[in-house]
């Protein structure tokens, strides 16, 4: 090869090389759909990535600034209030010059930002609530403490996350490596101006000249028409549980090298006892330990090789570091005592040198080891990995104090325990050398029980251990039989024979678990063969139907190509011109015949309370979705009885309201307009209750001090008078003269149930894809800064201004803002529409100043003219209550949402009725768990019922286990009998003799479910011709002369319900606890026979219910939400509750057990019960709607309904029914009694 070739080889290679540690080409942007930034001080966000930020809001993409620290370190105390202002001042007016809107403040104190679980958590929350998928945060890198401790919390919450986010580090104080390099060349001069605005720290030192000279350096590799440029080091979130580019050693090696301490804490101390052979492995156990994000740990290092070991100096990271040694080899079992007598903690933890814990593994143990009172000891999963990172296994089972007499089931780093312990007498017994851990678990399981967490948060490198006890090799096993012989040698006296029983009933359900997994291998694998061959079988199908297909679709272009010849041909004739006014006479002739008549009744049922524009929609809107069926049933409804179907429920007279004009937004026309003036509360916001003094009543609520809404009422009054030369007060003079209430109170409560009005964020959405300048405009109390959090916590990020009357004294009502806008924005004037909802302030106000304005209907008005509240409003508004508040304000949000077509009428059924009752129901459900400190890992869901009790459980709550069962109430009470006698099976007996609904043989035996008991239906053939006239005893007579074949199908289906709840897990717990909607708790009532028959008297089954009547057996062990003994305020709403839980599955009779799986048996289907599953479909996503609603806005706690509350909604339901109310709820039938007998109706007039 030629000397010239060599050289440009090299150089080529030379140029790779250079590439990969910094970028040779600039991009234009990074792309993304949301922005979130994170600055540890006001600057920072300027200063690190001003220019990505400008370029996102060129691009239209929503940015979000949350400046994390108030930036007032070395100020005193007297200047700091002023100080905070100035510096949150100064990034508000460079936020303007970015076109970002307005940051959000998190006003931590300076060089106190901690790299902690509660950070990550706050961090987590912003991007999820945002649904940022690019996240800028400050580089590792950086000197300032601030910076460090951010950008490692924010890594560590994207790594959580998972995938769809990005992180991007920025770089301020120390130049970075990045892979990322951002053209901001054209944008040098705005930045520039934006960077001018801090001129508190410019003033200091010229951080704003720094900054252009490292934008201009960032030039360096890229072509000269690039001048300056900011560098990233951009990493996907599925990425950085690989620790790209040495991100966390890299950092934690620097801090250990200079013996940096991020932050401290007040919390237990954790010990974590490291027994050191001083192994290469032992800086990644190292390094494991500094990236816990719990704040208060020791590193106690025990010298077990003897002699020299490496130093490691006084810290871990921001963790001290200790190392203890004798001077001489220690066994293992001498070391770990060794550490345990060293150490110093509240909380011990053992890791191996050559072993790793997950960055949130003790934040985890010790947050379960506090939540569990009765426990010492927690425990999390452990994954064992060889040494290409490849998982080859787990340690994660559930606890059993008798598994610990075969071996030990859990690694030792996977253990907190309390030093308590210690002090009652646990030590490593120094005889063993090996297995001494499980040694020392038999000693703890004597004192306590293992809290087991599992979420799998440590490694277990089996691999790089040399004792032999953890590899199942040839020459391993001798070892390890002679290690474990010497355990059950020193255990083998203590042990008893209950301990043994124990034993085998745990080796016995572990060997049912793996003969139920391998059936069920099995048969996925059988599954997954047959559909392979089903798709095969469809895919030569499918080919041959679209080849058939193909050429009839040819043979009709052909056909259509002639017609259309012929048509064009007949249209062209004349006659067919001067027969054109006769066609058209007769076809609307026709029409009005036909369609005139029920329009018309339609028109003039609705005409009342509707205006002209919702009349039409809603008229279309129904021939859309069903025809002209639907009117003419509507109609139907509407004749019978003067409106009176056979419920006995009367439609409610629609009142005569002042019709307005309300249109839809998106009837403006933005082209005319270049400014846009939009008013908050009731506009842009609505707060999820209907006023204000609600919310003061929620805190009153919240904080168990029943005077305080009155007292706030009072003192605005009283504030108000103080400060009457001003137009306006503040909420902080207000709170001036509450000095034992908390400001913070209101101002969370405002945050967190102020939510976006659907209608209008969609509105603003497109105004900013139209490049419109947008402004909001509010007279309220509120300061401008809790305005701003409420507008951007809501997605309303981008804005020119916003403008408060706290802040200026000025006011829409009186027309002085819109005075002030037309003098300080005067190219406003003639291009501006002003939205809001108060017809002075928002509507005549702005036209009289010269301003277009859009009257938005008021709260007030849409009650009213809701097609689905509109006849019960008045009633509900009447009851002044909270819940009913939050319930009517939050179906206003919810349903603004589905803008111009409504939900179906049962869904908004479900989300006003069933959505609170049910989330409410189980925020009770948990609150009862934590009451009665019942133990338990998952709780069982039973009956239909249970099915979206258990999806909005499950949904709200992620700590207990969602379980739902099988469990009709057929399903447990047939295989409970015992004897088919009055003693024994009172109770049972009566579902299945009660001649209720019985109208032939058939519903008896539909009872039983089953086909074959021949000598049953003959026998109640026999009774009589007459079956109405059968009573309960000829019914019981005729079944007990079948006693021989009855008992012999519940014998069999007795065995099969036993182990269908093995399977499910039922007796994995000593606490049972089960939720229904409930009244009598037959099906708890069959679950106790079946455990005593069964011969699992020892468990205790807890029941929680909707409600709860006078005669339930046990009522000791039952528990009602609604009512807890006198259902009479409920008992006419029985069939409707039932109905709101009811499932939109088949009823379960009984459960069958088929080739290793167990297979639901249903009854017949009637067309009522097809009908209900159909309505049932529909109120379960209302009701889950509502669930992820509250959800989303971290509204965990609905204690505020009371009971009354439901009642009043069922009350208004009955006596204030809709047209519609009654159509919908005349067509449904209710099942009380085992069978397909739909007799009752669900609700009836009082």
């Amino acid at each position: 090869m030629s000397d010239y070739k060599v050289k440009q080889n090299r150089s080529i290679i030379e140029i790779i090389l250079e590439d990969t540690l910094v970028p040779f080409q600039a991009i234009a942007h990074i792309p993304c759909t949301y922005a979130l930034v994170f600055a540890p001080h006001p600057d920072d966000e300027v200063f690190g990535c001003g220019g990505a930020i400008m370029r996102h809001v060129e691009q239209g993409v929503p940015v979000r600034v949350i400046l994390v620290s108030d930036g007032t370190h070395g100020v005193s105390e007297e200047d700091i209030t002023e100080y905070t202002l100035q510096r949150q001042n100064e990034s508000i007016a460079a936020a303007r010059i970015l076109g970002y809107g307005t940051p959000i403040f998190w006003h931590y104190q300076d060089r106190q930002v901690c790299y902690s679980e509660k950070l990550i958590w706050k961090i987590s929350k912003a991007i999820r609530e945002t649904g940022a998928d690019l996240v800028y945060a400050p580089s590792i890198f950086e000197m300032h403490p601030d910076h460090r401790a951010l950008g490692m919390a924010v890594i560590e919450a994207i790594r959580r996350i998972g995938k769809t986010v990005c992180v991007a580090l920025y770089e301020v104080g120390m130049p970075l490596r990045p892979n990322r390099l951002l053209d901001i060349s054209d944008l040098v001069t705005r930045k520039t101006a934006a960077m001018e605005c801090f001129v508190s720290q410019n003033a200091k030192q010229r951080y704003d000249l720094h900054i252009a000279a490292l934008n201009r350096y960032r030039t360096y590799t890229l072509s000269a028409s690039v001048t300056a440029a900011e560098a990233y080091i951009l990493i996907p979130a599925e990425e950085l549980s690989h620790d790209p580019i040495k991100l966390y050693q890299s950092e934690h090696a620097r801090q250990k090298a200079l013996g940096l301490v991020m932050d401290s804490s007040d919390l237990p101390l954790v010990s974590v006892i490291i027994r050191s052979m001083d192994r290469p492995t032992l800086s990644d156990a190292l390094d494991s330990v500094a990236l816990q994000t719990y704040p208060n740990i020791e590193v106690v290092i025990v010298n077990a090789k003897g002699g020299d070991h490496r130093e490691f100096g006084e810290w871990c990271g921001r963790f001290p570091l200790r190392i203890f040694s004798t001077g001489r080899r220690l066994k293992r079992s001498l070391a770990a005592n060794f550490g345990l007598d060293s150490a110093s903690g509240e909380y011990f933890i053992f890791l191996d040198d050559d072993d790793l814990f997950d960055p949130d593994h003790i934040a985890n143990l010790v947050e379960t080891l506090k939540n569990s009172k009765s426990c010492s000891v927690a425990y999390a999963g452990v994954r064992v990995e060889g040494e290409t990172g490849v998982i080859s296994g787990i340690y994660n089972q559930t606890f059993a104090a008798a598994r610990f007499m075969a071996g030990n089931f859990i690694p030792i780093h996977a253990v907190l325990f309390k030093r308590d312990l210690v002090a009652q007498g646990c030590r490593f017994d120094e005889n063993f050398d090996s297995y001494e851990d499980w040694d020392f678990w038999l000693q703890v399981a004597r004192q306590t029980d293992f809290a087991h967490t599992a979420k799998v948060s440590a490694v277990y490198r089996a691999q790089l251990g040399n004792s032999g006890m953890s590899q199942p090799l040839a020459h391993n096993l001798q070892l390890q039989r002679l290690s474990r012989l010497k355990v059950w040698k020193k255990w083998w006296h203590k042990w008893t024979i209950e301990d043994f029983d124990c034993l085998v009933t745990d080796f016995h359900q572990q060997l049912v678990l793996l003969q139920q997994q391998l059936g069920s291998s099995v048969h996925s694998e059988n599954e997954l063969r047959r559909l392979l061959e089903e798709k095969e079988r469809l895919q030569a199908e499918h080919e041959e139907r679209i080849a058939t297909l193909n050429q009839t679709a040819s043979e009709r272009n052909e056909q259509i190509m002639q017609l259309r010849s012929t048509i064009i041909e007949i249209f062209d004739s004349r006659s067919w011109k001067l027969t054109a006014p006769i066609r058209f006479f007769s076809r609307t002739t026709r029409k009005i015949l036909q369609n005139g008549k029920p329009v018309s009744h339609l028109t003039l049922q609705y005409y009342r309370r509707e205006s002209g524009y919702k009349l039409l929609r809603r008229t279309f809107s129904i021939l859309r979705n069903e025809g002209l069926n639907g009117i003419k049933w509507r109609l139907r409804a509407l004749q019978k009885n003067h409106g009176t179907i056979a419920t006995g429920l009367k439609a409610k007279p629609a009142a005569r309201l002042e019709k307005h004009n309300y249109l839809p937004l998106s009837t403006i026309d933005i082209t005319k307009y270049d400014f846009f003036f939009f008013d908050v509360f009731d506009t842009a916001i609505i707060r999820l209750f209907k006023k204000p003094i609600d919310l003061f009543e929620y805190i009153s609520f919240k904080t168990q001090d029943p005077d305080f809404h009155l007292r706030r009422v009072q003192q605005e009054a009283e504030t108000r008078e103080q400060y009457k030369d001003r137009k306006e007060i503040s909420i902080f003079e207000i709170y001036n003269n509450l000095a034992s209430d908390s400001i913070e109170e209101e101002i969370a409560a405002e945050l967190k149930f102020c939510v976006a009005n659907p209608e209008v964020y969609d509105f603003y959405s497109k105004l900013l894809n139209a490049g419109k300048k947008i402004y909001f405009v509010s007279d309220m109390y509120l300061d401008r800064e809790t305005i701003s959090r409420i507008l951007s916590e809501n997605r309303f990020c981008t804005y020119e201004d916003m403008y408060v009357s706290s802040e200026d004294d000025l006011l829409k009502g009186d027309g002085s803002r819109f005075e002030w806008l037309k003098k300080n924005i005067p190219e406003s004037v003639g291009s501006t529409i002003h939205i809001g909802d108060n017809r002075i302030s928002d509507f005549l106000q702005p036209q009289a100043h010269g301003f277009d304005a859009f009257h938005f209907m008021e709260s007030s008005a849409y009650y009213q003219q809701d097609s689905f509240l509109y006849s019960k409003i008045e009633f509900l508004n009447s009851k002044r209550s909270l819940g009913l508040s939050f319930l009517l304000s939050t179906f206003r949000y919810w349903k603004s949402g589905f803008h111009d077509q409504p939900p179906d009428y049962w869904r908004q059924f479900g989300f006003l009725y069933g959505g609170a009752l049910i989330s409410a129901f189980c925020s009770f459900i948990h609150e009862q768990l934590s009451r009665k400190k019942l133990s338990c890992d998952k709780i069982f869901f039973l009956a239909r019922d249970g099915d979206i009790m258990s999806q909005v459980y499950q949904l709200l709550y992620d700590d207990v286990q969602a379980v739902y069962l099988m469990a009709s109430r057929r399903c447990m009470s047939f295989p409970s009998i015992k004897s088919l006698t009055q003693s024994d099976d009172e109770d049972t007996l009566r579902l299945f003799t009660t001649s209720i609904g019985v109208a032939g043989a058939k519903d008896v035996l539909e009872r039983f479910c089953y086909t074959d008991l021949y000598n049953l239906e003959a026998d109640l053939v026999k009774i009589a011709s007459d079956p109405p006239a059968w009573t309960d005893r000829d019914i019981l007579a005729c079944i007990l002369r079948n006693k021989k074949s009855i008992m012999e199908k519940v014998v069999a289906e007795r065995g099969v319900i036993l182990d269908y709840l093995t399977e499910m897990g039922f007796f994995d717990q000593d606490d049972i606890v089960i939720v229904d909607v409930g009244w009598g708790g037959t099906i708890q009532n069959a679950l106790d026979k079946l455990l005593e028959l069964g011969g699992y008297e020892k468990y205790r089954i807890h029941g929680i219910y909707l409600g709860v009547n006078d005669h339930a057996k046990n009522k000791q062990a039952k528990t009602g939400f609604l009512f807890n003994g006198d259902q009479l305020q409920f008992v006419e709403y029985l069939n409707l509750i039932e109905l709101i839980t009811s499932s939109p599955q088949n009823g379960v009779v009984r459960i069958a057990h088929v080739n290793g799986n167990f297979i639901p048996v249903t009854g017949a289907i009637s067309e009522h019960e097809k009908q209900r599953q159909l309505v049932a479909a529909e109120i379960q996503k209302g009701i889950l709607d509502f669930a992820h609603l509250i959800k989303k806005r971290g509204i965990d706690n609905l204690d505020f309904i009371r009971a009354e509350d439901f009642k009043a909604l069922f009350v208004s339901l009955q006596e204030h029914a809709s047209e519609e109310d009654v159509f919908q709820l005349g067509q449904l039938r209710h099942a009380a009694m085992l069978g397909n007998n739909y007799e009752q109706y669900v609700l009836t007039k009082s």
